[in-house]
């Protein structure tokens, strides 16, 4: 025993110095673990109100849950048959930005897998509207058209009806919002929201004279058999004092004068110039002339 401690000792340092010269080196190897497959933890038709602003935390399962590649993607579809809402995305937390439904598809980044759900958002849609022409002084014969906003700005039906309620002799409005002026005057324009007929917004549109003598518009064709009557639209400035009172002149298409085929008469309290054919029996083209003269200096 003696003797072997003596070795054991004597060989120590050799031992140490052998120690110097000798090294452990280790190298770590990843191994990708690939996606299989993913499942979204979602079983009945998800519901979301837009008015009140509601997201949703979408849960889902990647396969293997070790699997390195944990990407997604959201793909928002059409339901068959309804109309589709359309979302935001931040994370997994989708939140609407118009009311519908959506089939809403979860696909890996690797693999591309999928699973889906369903949708549906709810709104009440337009809440308020506010409504303004594009010139709110126009001449009698000129068109402005009429811009609109909606409360939320994320409706999905921005349909509009049109009318004047107050003014009808003073300005037309069309199906598409164009406003016309056919007289001198202030009328009142009311557009209502076909999505909610409680949502109105209303303006004013002030027809001024081009001049002293307006015409809103001209006579039709048709047949003095069976309509022998009609009328057109003129307007004379208020604002104008007239020297006497206007002169109407008919005339055919050749020059020569109408006034055995047509007989005219100027209503300036209704703004319109209403005419006969007295001879039914006239065809052609009919040209209604009428002059008025204001008063010097003006």
């Amino acid at each position: 025993m003696v003797i072997m401690i003596i070795l054991l000792i004597l060989c120590l340092p050799l031992i140490l110095m052998l120690s110097l010269f000798t090294a452990t080196n280790m190298v770590s190897i990843a191994v990708d673990v690939p996606v299989s497959g993913i499942e979204v933890a979602i079983e009945e038709i998800v519901e979301l109100d837009l008015d009140k602003g509601e997201s949703f935390d979408v849960e889902y399962f990647i396969y293997p849950t070790e699997a390195t590649n944990q990407d997604v993607t959201f793909i928002f579809e059409k339901v068959e048959g309804e109309k589709r809402a359309d979302f935001t995305v931040d994370g997994n937390r989708i939140t609407p930005i118009s009311g519908g439904w959506a089939k809403v598809i979860v696909e890996t980044a690797e693999g591309a897998f999928r699973d889906s759900f369903i949708v549906f958002v709810k709104t009440k849609g337009v809440s308020a509207i506010e409504s303004t022409p594009a010139k709110t002084d126009i001449t009698v014969g000129e068109t402005t058209a009429v811009s609109t906003k909606f409360s939320p700005p994320t409706v999905s039906n921005k349909g509009l009806s049109y009318r004047v309620a107050e003014g009808e002799t003073v300005a037309t409005v069309d199906a598409l919002g164009n406003i016309r002026g056919i007289g001198i005057g202030t009328a009142k324009i009311e557009v209502t929201s076909l999505d909610n007929p409680e949502a109105k917004s209303t303006f004013e549109i002030t027809v001024r004279s081009s001049g002293v003598l307006d015409f809103t518009h001209s006579g039709r064709s048709h047949t003095a058999l069976q309509s022998p009557n009609g009328e057109f639209g003129a307007v004379i400035n208020p604002q104008i004092t007239l020297a006497g009172e206007p002169v109407i002149e008919l005339f055919k298409a050749d020059g020569t004068s109408a006034d055995s085929v047509v007989a005219a008469a100027f209503d300036r309290d209704a703004g319109v110039v209403r005419y006969t054919l007295t001879d039914r029996t006239y065809i052609g083209s009919l040209e209604i002339r009428m002059t008025v003269t204001p008063t010097d200096g003006e």
